[in-house]
């Protein structure tokens, strides 16, 4: 973008931090205040890749994003994301069920997965949740598991067949939802699936068998 025009964009619409809506002049999402707060996860699910904790401002921004009408919040967060991720062929998001999607507006982690257009194309629409499943929240990590087992499915294998794919959510607590969607896009045929979320929330309950599986391959066939 040309100078001129980001300055007479900044007059019109000032840039404001994700988190606390005060005007920024920083090209990133979040102010210096706002980002100095940031915290690695303390605790990550199996082959997840990570980037912070669920707390403090980003949460709050979190939250604020699927509540938003406008994805403004939830495109500006996806530059969080722009971080070394192993080599892939394309991009997916965690979808929302159909209802819920009507409900809300937007999917946030389809606007976070914006940010990755570089790693290659999006695959919005590929993936998709057929059962409209119960928050997670409150759930134990089997009763997360049983919730979202056989949630997603692929209606078209040919879009993901023999691909290796970025799958992208907002956060992720047990890593159950994140497993499930990997599982239906393993067995459509994808080549690999390398689960990557913004947060972290930390869970408390009695542990179990691991939840999130990723990255995940096809037997038989190497990581590249």
């Amino acid at each position: 973008m040309h100078p001129w025009i980001a300055s007479l964009l900044d007059l019109v619409a000032p840039r404001r931090c994700a988190a606390c809506d005060l005007p920024s002049a920083r090209e990133e999402p979040l102010c210096g205040a706002c980002e100095a707060t940031l915290e690695a996860p303390v605790e990550r699910p199996h082959g997840v890749t990570v980037l912070w904790a669920y707390a403090g401002p980003l949460a709050s921004a979190i939250l604020r994003a699927k509540g938003d009408p406008d994805p403004w919040r939830a495109r500006a967060l996806g530059a969080l994301l722009e971080r070394p991720l192993a080599t892939v062929d394309a991009v997916l998001a965690v979808p929302l069920h159909p209802r819920r999607l009507r409900t809300r507006g937007f999917n946030q982690s389809v606007e976070l997965a914006r940010a990755l257009r570089g790693c290659g194309p999006l695959l919005f629409g590929a993936l998709c949740r057929t059962r409209d499943t119960p928050q997670q929240q409150g759930l134990g990590r089997e009763a997360r598991r049983v919730n979202v087992r056989g949630a997603f499915t692929v209606r078209r294998p040919e879009t993901v067949r023999g691909l290796r794919l970025a799958l992208v959510d907002d956060v992720v607590t047990t890593g159950s939802t994140l497993a499930a969607a990997t599982d239906a896009l393993l067995a459509a045929g994808a080549r690999e699936v390398h689960p990557v979320a913004l947060a972290a929330a930390g869970f408390q309950g009695p542990a179990t068998a691991e939840d999130a599986r990723g990255p995940q391959k096809v037997p038989g066939r190497s990581m590249v």
